[in-house]
């Protein structure tokens, strides 16, 4: 009898440590999602090497990812730019947002886990102060699993992928809307009404509860960058 043939087999997706491309790929684009990376900075593979300790390879593997994305310009023989913020790409994102949330919470709506939504609730209740930027951090990431948790729930994971996609492509535009004003009262109301619609099963009143949460958030935004002359005087900030 011939000897056994051993056969490898893959860990599970899940648990497949990342590989250095993509760790370098997620610290960057949080980086700019964040505004660390400001919208229009400068950037090259060499500084970013050096600021976050990967190697030039997996930085311009990264940077070329986060380009096909949006977040990032190729600028010939001077590396890259951070995307500026726009009127076009925030009415983009947000036109999508209104046209897929609202079904997503109607789909989710008896479906979510209770206590996860309640537990970032509690989060939403703490507000947020804009001179204090860690709160702010801590508002926005819970709206992302917010949102995110939603989508999932809906069952329809193509359409959970792309919420959360644009939740993040979002985030800079939030922040420029959100430091204009304190908007934690309304914020919070706004989330507990669409937790108990979804808790409770009501679609109706879910998909609606999260259309005006977007409705709201495209005169917050579109008021915010308004306001920012640099953006209007930008010559992408309509195009």
């Amino acid at each position: 009898m011939s000897a056994a043939v051993r056969i490898a087999v893959a860990p599970p997706e899940r648990e497949r440590p990342l590989r250095l491309s993509d760790r370098a790929y997620e610290a960057l684009r949080r980086m700019i999602i964040d505004g660390t990376l400001a919208p229009g900075a400068a950037v090259s593979e060499p500084e970013l090497s050096r600021r976050l300790d990967f190697g030039r390879a997996a930085v311009r593997a990264s940077l070329l990812r986060l380009s096909q994305e949006g977040l990032a310009r190729p600028v010939p023989r001077r590396g890259y730019i951070v995307s500026p913020l726009t009127i076009r790409d925030a009415r983009n994102i947000l036109d999508l947002r209104l046209l897929l949330e609202p079904r997503a919470a109607y789909l989710a709506a008896g479906r979510v886990e209770p206590l996860a939504l309640r537990r970032i609730e509690k989060t939403f209740a703490q507000g947020y102060d804009p001179a204090r930027p860690r709160s702010l951090d801590a508002l926005l990431a819970a709206n992302r699993e917010f949102r995110g948790a939603i989508a999932q729930a809906s069952g329809n994971q193509r359409l959970a992928a792309i919420v959360i996609d644009l939740i993040d492509g979002m985030e800079r535009y939030l922040r420029l809307g959100l430091l204009v004003r304190n908007r934690s009262d309304e914020l919070q109301s706004g989330h507990r009404q669409l937790v108990d619609a979804l808790v409770k099963g009501d679609a109706e009143a879910a998909s609606r509860i999260a259309a005006g949460q977007i409705e709201a958030t495209i005169e917050m935004v579109m008021k915010a960058l308004l306001a920012r002359e640099d953006i209007l005087n930008h010559p992408l900030a309509a195009s």
